[in-house]
């Protein structure tokens, strides 16, 4: 009995000591929401890097990529979340939030709201403008190296 605990006891010590058991081995990666907002633009919605930095620049602008941002703006009503939805959007946000299992101020939330808004899937008005303006190849040495 006391052989085989000696030799769990050794069996653990050699474990815990092995390379692959580092903390590094149990960490997770966790996107940032520029990143999530970032995949979310150039994979679900198919927009082109140029196309998802100028979104994601108006976003920063607008939120800082978070989704619980808000403000009131001057016809005192709240602008809410990482497009600062603004009047009958905010509450089609909300409406649409909760009959789809979603919180309305998270990330998944609004990004799902938004795929509703896409123009070449629902042929809609896409709330992030700036994903319908053309990019010139000169205007990109412009954008902030940081999205793209």
């Amino acid at each position: 009995m006391k052989s085989k605990k000696k030799w769990i006891a050794a069996m653990c010590s050699i474990l815990l000591s092995s390379s692959m058991l580092t903390p590094a081995a149990f960490a997770v990666k966790v996107q940032s929401n520029e990143e999530i907002i970032y995949t979310f633009l150039t994979e679900e919605l198919q927009l082109n890097a140029a196309v998802a930095s100028g979104i994601l620049a108006n976003l920063y602008q607008e939120s800082g990529f978070e989704p619980t941002a808000s403000c009131i703006d001057s016809n005192h009503q709240i602008s809410y979340g990482i497009c600062q939805w603004n009047g009958a959007r905010y509450a089609d946000l909300q409406a649409f939030c909760s009959e789809n299992g979603y919180a309305y101020d998270s990330l998944d939330g609004e990004m799902s709201f938004s795929r509703l808004m896409n123009p070449i899937s629902h042929r809609k008005n896409l709330p992030l403008t700036l994903a319908l303006i053309s990019i010139p190849p000169c205007k990109l040495e412009m954008t902030p190296k940081r999205f793209l």
